[in-house]
Order: C-alpha cells, then structure tokens, then sequence
C-alpha cells in the first residue's frame, strides 16, 4: 500500500508539473504573440503620424541592410528565408 502511494505521488506530481509547463509555453507565447502585436502597431502608427521618423523604423535586417552590413539577417545560421529587409511594415508576418 505505502509503496502504491508513493507511485501514484510521483506519477500526479509528474503530470502536474507538465500541465504547468504547458500552461506556461502557452501563455508565453500568447504574450510574445500579444507583444509583437502591439510592436508592430505601433511602429505602423508612428510611421503613419510622423513619416519622415517612420521610414527608419524598420526591422533589424533592414538597417544592416542600409549599413552595407552582410549578412542583412542578424540571425546568421537561424535565417527564415524571408528578405524581410526588402518587405514593407504591413507586409511583415510573425514566423514560429
């Protein structure tokens, strides 16, 4: 009996630590999804205000691009594929 005990002590406590860790991956990445969201808003409604600052606020890629900076992607090895240094702001999409 003590020793069935200890098992399913183990196997709930097991279980609940995944089911927390799932629960946080998924809130972080509603979060990340949320803060990149708001980022990408806001950025948009700079640019649509204030043009002369907003044709600077670019992605990363975009002013190692401007610096003559190679690879554009500060990414190096991770790069997606995508020339997102080419790409408009409205047209820049969240990869995962």
């Amino acid at each position: 009996m003590k020793r069935t005990l200890s098992i399913t002590v183990a196997v709930v406590s097991a279980l609940l630590a995944v089911g927390v860790c799932c629960v946080w991956v998924r809130s972080y990445w509603f979060t990340d999804q949320l803060s990149w969201s708001a980022c990408r808003d806001e950025t948009m409604q700079v640019s649509q205000r204030f043009p002369r600052i907003g044709q600077y606020i670019k992605a990363p890629c975009w002013v190692r691009a401007q610096g003559g900076v190679k690879p554009h992607c500060p990414e190096g090895d991770r790069f997606c594929g995508v020339p997102v240094w080419k790409l408009p702001l409205e047209s820049y999409a969240r990869l995962i």
